[in-house]
């Protein structure tokens, strides 16, 4: 059992450094991530997947590029593709690639929120079950308890002489 228990633990601190590991790496890059919520960019991404898109100029913006932008009265995000771009206006048409139609209405160059950039398939069902509540953080701290616990662990394992307190 006691080796179980190692065994467990050392795939949660595995699993948790990952985790922080690429919670960096995405605060670093500037990247911003989003559920998907619809299947109107299949076969790229899907419902339930998460996208990463980084910040970009709109003057480096072309059609084909695949954006996230908001729009409409509440600010709703959409990542669509770019089908057609007006320079002069400063706006872009855009369209699902599994839609029909292009969406109805332009969108101006301050409202894009990046370019996409990549995709974890299933992710975003997490984050619809915890919407709302801040999971990074409670994965973090998580980390570190089970960080923490290991090496008051190893210290207490140190000072009696190499065996536990624990009855086999």
């Amino acid at each position: 059992m006691k080796i179980f228990k190692n065994i467990l633990f050392n795939i949660l601190v595995i699993l948790m450094s990952a985790v922080i590991l690429f919670v960096g790496f995405i605060l670093i890059s500037g990247a911003k991530g989003y559920a998907v919520i619809s299947h109107s960019m299949e076969p790229i991404f899907s419902k339930g997947d998460v996208i990463f898109s980084k910040d970009i100029a709109f003057e480096d913006l072309k059609a084909g590029d695949v954006v996230t932008f908001s729009h409409g009265e509440d600010s709703k995000l959409t990542t669509h593709r770019i089908e057609e771009i007006d320079k002069e206006k400063r706006q872009f048409l855009t369209k699902g690639d599994s839609n029909k139609t292009l969406d109805p209405e332009w969108v101006a160059a301050d409202n894009v929120k990046g370019i996409f950039w990549f995709s974890i398939p299933f992710a975003g069902y997490m984050s619809f079950a915890l919407y709302g509540k801040d999971i990074l953080i409670v994965l973090a701290v998580t980390a570190v308890v089970l960080v923490l616990y290991r090496i008051a662990y190893s210290n207490k394992r140190k000072n009696n002489g190499g065996e536990s307190d624990e009855k086999c």
